[in-house]
Order: C-alpha cells, then structure tokens, then sequence
C-alpha cells in the first residue's frame, strides 16, 4: 500500500517551487476538500522509479487522471507495457503509464533558454522522498523545477505564469520521460534546453493548453509536460 504524507508534499514544493495552492494546507481551495492534493511529479515518481530499475524501455508516458490526496491508500498494478497508481478505496486509476521506445520529439515553438545543472545540489537528495534517491529521477526532478521556473517568468495566454500558477489554474495533465541509455553514467555538467508551446482552447471550461519540455543537450534525458489552463472564472488544479 502506498501513501503521500504532507511532509513529503512540503519537501518537494520547498525545492521546486511548486507554488500551487492546492498543495498547500494553509491556502486550500475550497473545491479541493480537506486533504491536500499531491503533485503529479512527486506521485508518478514512484512509477518512473519502477521503469528505470525493472523495464528496458525508453520512454514512459505518465497521464495524469485523477487527483491524489494526502493519506490515500494507492495501489501499483503492472500490466505489461502499462503501469497503474490505483486508489485502493474505489479502484479508479490516478494514474496510468505507458512505456515504450519511441523518441521524443523536440519541436516546441518558443525556446525558454539553456540551464546548466549543478551536481553540487546532490545533497540535497536527503530532504527529498526516497524515490527521488536515483539519479536519474535527481535528474528530471532538478530539469522540471527549471523550467517551472522559467514556465512561471513567461508570458502565457497574456497572462504571467507565476499567477496561473498561484492561482490554482494550472492542472498537471500528463509527464513524459525519456532516457536513451539507463545504465550510462551522467556527465558532471548537463546543459538542459528549455522550451515552450502554447495553444488556446475551444473546449468548455479550460483557456488552453501548454506544451513544455526540458531536454538535456546531448539527448540522454527529456522531460516533456502538458498543462492545462483552468477557464480564469475556475479555481482549481493539479500542477
């Protein structure tokens, strides 16, 4: 059985930067209930950790289906090429993986800039959940908290990202990621591309959609994210 603690949930928003209010306790939105939601990147961490130590795929395409509260019983159900992140209450699925090896594509339309990772932050792998003990899940985690940084600085749908974001607007729909050759041993310096899509909608209740990636130079790590953008009068999300 696994579960989310508010802790872990607090440890992972400190060193991200996630400031979205539906993972915090003391600005929760009403729609969300009681109990705090936890971040996309911090549960589908527990499925990444199982594709990179038990599965010779390349890729895993994480989609985000239903929100996970903090002390919720989950359950991990492996099928194949497919992983699920199961509420053990209901049996919905929170969250479905699909691996497989095809490459990820690199065609965003607006280039966010190059960030360089700083190995020196390893230590900092002790305040953090124990999935997040692997290097290479260190890795996307310290891409993402880039490019959410750099996410939160851009103007998007004319509006500054860091309000989406404190605003609750944000919904974490769907990460994917792709590692050419697992068992290679990181290089000290990993310059990470930094890139960005926007699309507005036609669909009821969402503004639109954003595209975001942040690939490291040579190639061997990619993290891919959709967002969805919450129609301005809705405040609620999952980012």
């Amino acid at each position: 059985m696994i579960e989310f603690t508010e802790n872990e949930i607090e440890n992972w928003l400190d060193f991200s930067g996630d400031n979205n209010p539906i993972h915090q306790k003391n600005k929760l939105i009403k729609t969300s209930g009681e109990n705090i939601v936890v971040p996309g990147m911090l549960s589908g961490a527990l499925l990444k950790e199982d594709f990179i130590n038990h599965y010779n795929f390349s890729r895993l395409n994480l989609l985000f289906q239903k929100n996970i509260k903090t002390n919720e019983s989950l359950c991990q159900h492996n099928e194949k090429n497919n992983i699920y992140l199961i509420s053990c209450d209901d049996n919905e699925c929170s969250i479905h993986g699909k691996m497989d090896n095809s490459l990820s594509q690199y065609s965003y339309e607006h280039d966010l800039g190059t960030t360089v990772l700083d190995y020196s932050e390893f230590r900092l792998k002790t305040s953090l959940p124990k999935m997040f003990s692997s290097p290479l899940l260190f890795t996307e985690a310290m891409m993402f908290r880039d490019l959410l940084h750099l996410c939160k600085s851009a103007l998007i749908l004319g509006i500054n990202g860091e309000e989406l974001l404190e605003t609750g607007r944000l919904v974490h729909m769907s990460n994917t990621l792709t590692i050419n050759h697992k068992n290679q041993a990181l290089e000290d310096n990993i310059s990470v591309e930094n890139s960005l899509s926007v699309r507005p909608s036609s669909f009821n209740g969402w503004d639109g959609f954003i595209f975001c990636q942040a690939r490291s130079r040579r190639g061997n790590i990619t993290s891919s994210h959709m967002f969805g953008v919450l129609n301005g009068k809705i405040r609620a999300g999952s980012c």
